[in-house]
């Protein structure tokens, strides 16, 4: 997990601590693409740091790769918290 994760991790916190928010606001803060946003939130869903929601891929509503929603996990708090981010 490198530094754009964590930024990652606190950009979703940030705008919501329990429930599960649309992830394209995130290309726009971080500068990246879509498919480097998508792959990111994919490794940090298998990993247990955030929680995802799929669907099929619809513009300006979901990522390339489906993520339609994504949540913070206990486990990202904890980095969070950790890193004393929050």
């Amino acid at each position: 997990m490198d530094d754009i994760d964590v930024g990652i991790l606190k950009a979703i916190y940030e705008k919501s601590h329990s429930s599960l928010v649309a992830p394209l606001y995130l290309i726009d803060k971080f500068c990246l693409s879509d498919e480097e946003i998508g792959d990111r939130l994919e490794i940090m869903d298998e990993d247990g740091y955030i929680k995802v929601g799929r669907g099929t891929y619809t513009p300006g509503m979901s990522l390339l790769n489906g993520i339609n929603y994504v949540g913070i996990a206990a486990k990202g708090r904890q980095i969070l918290r950790d890193k004393k981010l929050v």
